[in-house]
Parts: structure tokens; C-alpha cells; sequence
């Protein structure tokens, strides 16, 4: 039987890069994949498109594919609660979906409709990473989101017919957080973008002189991203000191920080060390230009706190690049035996990983072949797929509890 689906795009015409807007948009190019006869609708908020938008609108809109915009207007506080607690489900209603999902944590409280939330992380409900030094208006808007996430969470959760999440490490902690019974949540994994991929020969040349050209950059280079704290940047730039001084290292260390007031801590940190004209920071960056910034890295690294389940380590392993990540939360079910595992809180520790894998070729050889193989087997097909059955056994047990056939 067709089952008509509305799904939540507003993080497609988010600024925001990564995190939820790359789950959207590797969920959507995986439906896209998928021969199946339901419906499928998909709801944007305001804002541009954007590169992804621009490339695949095509492909979805098709005979069981639409789109519809929800808002137009730009008032951000307002317009996300607006728009999730009033608007969406009065349209979703409206169109006679069966099912919606609400892929970015939050969704209406009061449902008109049968829906599925996907759950990345409980880490809102009690983040010690959440605050660092931004200006007063911008702390404001996030004490007033984490306030609303706070409330929304739990209720939206416990109410959804089924919940997504995107490793067994989190759903142990969803189910522990808000008394869920772990029959309810089911993993679906996250992937790279298929833009990920290694380089070698001439290609993987043109990389380095693209990045040079780009950044400044020559030589051998560690590379870390992050922007904000739990993603312990300031780890990374600890044990780099420690190598520096013990092993007079000469990899630089490039650091993509898209945050800028969490940037600016960082900048101050490393402007106390001996290290600063060895450190390089880059802002924001396009997709294909952090392509190009993994697969001529040295090394990888990073080594955060807390993650649900950390795409960063897998998108380093596709093009080719070793990695040494953590030991803690979901890291270790990603990447596997692919890695060097570290303490995160243990600066020594992560400075003798990357050590060794700048100089043992052995041992970089052997990891790079393993963390290829690993990334191979995430990928966003699967994503759907497995989200495609949930939506099914959602909607079948809502037609059972209705007592309709």
C-alpha cells in the first residue's frame, strides 16, 4: 500500500554547514535512490537552497516526489517555533500525509498527524560544551533554543510513534535519558557525501596545489575541524604544542573552525604558545574544498568529547586519510578498528598517536586501508532504506491501533 510521507527540509535552506543539514540532505539524495511507490513531501522552510538544493531539485521532483515551501519570511526566533508548532502540522494535516518526520530533534508537540523523530543526541538537554564567549544577542538566541529543546525534547520524543537515532551508543542514551523502552528507537547510521572519496596520483597533486593556492598551505599538515567546544579543539592545539616541543615536529597544524567567537578563543590560546606561526585556521568551508583539505592532510584528528555519531572521522577514511579520534561515546562503533583511539582529556596521549602515525609508514598504510574499507560500509542508500521500513512499520502499527485494515 502507497504511504504518503511528509518529511521536515527546513535545515536544507539552513546557512548552517554540516550537522543536521548534511543528515537532510544525504536522507533526501537516499530516497532519491530508492524505487518504492510512496509519496513523498518534502516541506522548506525560508532561506536559499543552496548548492545541494541546486543539483537535485530535478531528480526529486518527480511523479511521487514534490516539494512545498512553508514560509517565506525570515524571523528566525519566531519562525522556527511558528513554523514547527503551528504551521507544519496545519499543513501536513491539510495535505492528508499519513506519517511525518521530524528529522532535527524538535517537532509539534500537539501532533495532527502520525510521526517519526529523528533523534540525534540528548547532549541539549544537559550540555556542558553548550556556552563559550559570543556577543550578549547571539548568547540570548541560544539560551532561548537550548530553553525550547529543553521543554520540546522530551515531549515530542515519548509522543512519536517511533524515534530515529543514528548509533546504538545514542540510543542507549536516549532510552536511559528519557525512560524510552529501546524497542521504540531504531538506528540508522549516517554516511559521507559521495563527494568524499580518495585521491591519488595527479589527482591527489592538484589537491595540495589547490590547497596551497586556497590557503597557504605547503608541506605536511595535521588537520582537525570543529565549532564549538565539545569537539575539543583546544585538545588538538595542546597536544601539537607538546609535539612541537618534544619532537621538534614539522607538520603544521591547520584548524577549521567555522565559528567565529569560538574561533576567537582558540586564536588567543595558541597566541600564548611558541606554536603560533605553525597554526593555521580556516573558516567555513565548501564541501569540495574540505575534499581537497583531507586527502592532502598528513593526519586526521579528532578528538571530541561527545559525539552522537561523528561523520568528520569517516568523510577523513573515504579520501584516504588516517585518523585518530576518541575512545569515548559513539566513535569507536563508527570507525571501528580503522583508527587510533585515544583518551580525549589525555593532550600526551593524542600527541603520541599522531606521532606514530607520522612515523611508522606501516602503520599509516594500514589504516588508511582500513578506514577505506570502513567508510565503503556507510552509505546514505542504506539510510533510507532502513528509514523507509520505519516508516512503514510506523504507519501499520498506527493503522492496527485504529483498528483499520
Amino acid at each position: 500500500m502507497r504511504i504518503k510521507v511528509g518529511i521536515d527540509g527546513r535545515f536544507l535552506t539552513h546557512s548552517q554547514k554540516g550537522g543536521y543539514k548534511s543528515y537532510v540532505e544525504g536522507l533526501v539524495y537516499g530516497l532519491m535512490t530508492l524505487e518504492d511507490d510512496n509519496e513523498y513531501v518534502l516541506y522548506l522552510g525560508s532561506g536559499n537552497y543552496g548548492d545541494f538544493w541546486a543539483n537535485y531539485e530535478d531528480l526529486w521532483v518527480n511523479s511521487n516526489r514534490r516539494i512545498r515551501r512553508v514560509t517565506r519570511w525570515r524571523l528566525p526566533a519566531i519562525e522556527m517555533v511558528l513554523r514547527e508548532q503551528v504551521i507544519l502540522p496545519w499543513i501536513a494535516h491539510r495535505d492528508k500525509v499519513d506519517l511525518l518526520h521530524y528529522p532535527c530533534n524538535t517537532g509539534n508537540i500537539r501532533p495532527t498527524v502520525p510521526y517519526v523523530l529523528t533523534l540525534h543526541d540528548v547532549q541539549a538537554l544537559a550540555n556542558p560544551y553548550v556556552r563559550f564567549t559570543r556577543p550578549w544577542i547571539k548568547s540570548m538566541w541560544s539560551y532561548a533554543i537550548q530553553a525550547y529543546e529543553k521543554v520540546v525534547i522530551p515531549r515530542v520524543a515519548r509522543r512519536a510513534t517511533m524515534l530515529i537515532t543514528v548509533s546504538e551508543y545514542e540510543k542507549t542514551m536516549i532510552s536511559e535519558r528519557l525512560g524510552l523502552p529501546l524497542e521504540k528507537i531504531a538506528v540508522t547510521h549516517l554516511a559521507p557525501s559521495p563527494i568524499f572519496r580518495a585521491l591519488d596520483g595527479r589527482k591527489l597533486v592538484e589537491a595540495r596545489y589547490r590547497v596551497r593556492d586556497r590557503y597557504g598551505i605547503e608541506g605536511g599538515y595535521i588537520l582537525s575541524v570543529g565549532s564549538k567546544p565539545s569537539k575539543n579543539i583546544a585538545g588538538v592545539i595542546d597536544a601539537y604544542h607538546l609535539l612541537v616541543k618534544n619532537w621538534d615536529l614539522d607538520h603544521l597544524l591547520v584548524l577549521v573552525v567555522p565559528h567565529q567567537q569560538y574561533k576567537g578563543e582558540l586564536v588567543a590560546r595558541v597566541a600564548k604558545l611558541p606554536i603560533r606561526s605553525k597554526v593555521i585556521f580556516i573558516d567555513a568551508v565548501p564541501q569540495m574544498h574540505l575534499v581537497d583539505l583531507y586527502a592532502a592532510a598528513s593526519v586526521f584528528v579528532f578528538p571530541s568529547f561527545r559525539e552522537g555519531f561523528g561523520l568528520p572521522p569517516l568523510e577523513a577514511m573515504a579520501c584516504g586519510t588516517p585518523v585518530v579520534t576518541s575512545i569515548t561515546s559513539s566513535l569507536p562503533e563508527v570507525v571501528g578498528d580503522a583508527a587510533m583511539l585515544v583518551n580525549p582529556h589525555n593532550p600526551e596521549e593524542i600527541a603520541v598517536a599522531i606521532r606514530q602515525v607520522l612515523t611508522y609508514p606501516e602503520l599509516r598504510a594500514t589504516l588508511v586501508r582500513r578506514g577505506l574499507c570502513r567508510a565503503a560500509m556507510f552509505s546514505w542508500e542504506v539510510t533510507a532504506q532502513r528509514t523507509v521500513s520505519v516508516y512503514e512499520s510506523c504507519f501499520w502499527q498506527h493503522r492496527k491501533l485504529r483498528g483499520t485494515s
